[in-house]
C-alpha cells in the first residue's frame, strides 16, 4: 500500500490542535453525565447550574416538576428582567438509575444566579473582589506541585481570576485552577468540589 503516513499524522495533529483551542476558549466543562449538583462559569460570566436531587420518593412526575420549574423561572425573569437578570431552563431529566432528577438552569451572569438562589457567588479578578471587601487570606494549595502557599506569596495575585462560594457544589471555572482553598478537593477533570461550610472556598485561576 502506498503512502508514508503523513496525512494521518497531519490529521492527528489537527485534531489535537482543535482540542487545545476548544479547551482554551471554553474552559473546563462538567462531564456529560452530571451526578452531583454542579456549577460552571464560562469566560463571558454565564452560569450553568445543575441541581441534582433525590427523586425516588417524590410525589411529582418529571413533567410536573419541569412545568413548575419553568413557571418559577418565568416569574423570575418577569421580576428581574428590567434589571438585566435573566435565566432559562435548559433541561429537567432523570438520572440513568431514575433515583435522582437533574435540573439544568442557565443564568446570563453571576448577578442573576445570586438573585435567583440567594447564595453568595463571586467571579472576577482578585482586585475586583477586594473592592467589594473580599480578600483571600491564609494558605492555598498549589495545583501545580501540591505545596501549601500563603496568599501573599502567590505571584501577581491581584490580577488573577478568583471564584468563591460557600455552597456545596462541584465547580468548573473558565480557566484551569492554579490555587485552591485547603477545604476544597481538586478532581481529575479540574472541577473543584466545594464542601459547603461556613467558610468560603476560593478557587484562584490565571
Amino acid at each position: 500500500m502506498k503512502g508514508n503516513g503523513k496525512p494521518f499524522v497531519c490529521l492527528t495533529g489537527l485534531i489535537v490542535l482543535c482540542m487545545l483551542l476548544l479547551t482554551a476558549c471554553n474552559g473546563f466543562k462538567p462531564p456529560e453525565d452530571v451526578t452531583v449538583s454542579t456549577l460552571a462559569i464560562d469566560q463571558e460570566g454565564k452560569v450553568t447550574l445543575w441541581l441534582v436531587e433525590d427523586f425516588s420518593q417524590s410525589y411529582y412526575q418529571v413533567d410536573e416538576l419541569k412545568e413548575m420549574v419553568e413557571e418559577e423561572i418565568a416569574a423570575f425573569n418577569a421580576d428581574h428582567g428590567l434589571q438585566g437578570l435573566t435565566a432559562q431552563v435548559e433541561s429537567v431529566t432523570m438520572t440513568d438509575n431514575e433515583e435522582k432528577v437533574s435540573v439544568r438552569l442557565l443564568f446570563n451572569g453571576v448577578d442573576a444566579y445570586r438573585a435567583y438562589t440567594g447564595s453568595v457567588l463571586f467571579y472576577g479578578t482578585v482586585e475586583e473582589a477586594g473592592l467589594l471587601g473580599y480578600h483571600p487570606t491564609g494558605s492555598f494549595l498549589s495545583v501545580k506541585d501540591g505545596e501549601t502557599v500563603p496568599a501573599e506569596e502567590i505571584p501577581d495575585l491581584s490580577q488573577k481570576h478568583i471564584l468563591f462560594t460557600k455552597e456545596k457544589l462541584c465547580i468548573y471555572g473558565p480557566y484551569r485552577p492554579q490555587y485552591i482553598s485547603g477545604n476544597a478537593v481538586l478532581n481529575e477533570d479540574y472541577g473543584v468540589s466545594v464542601p459547603g461550610t461556613e467558610e468560603y472556598t476560593y478557587i484562584i485561576m490565571k
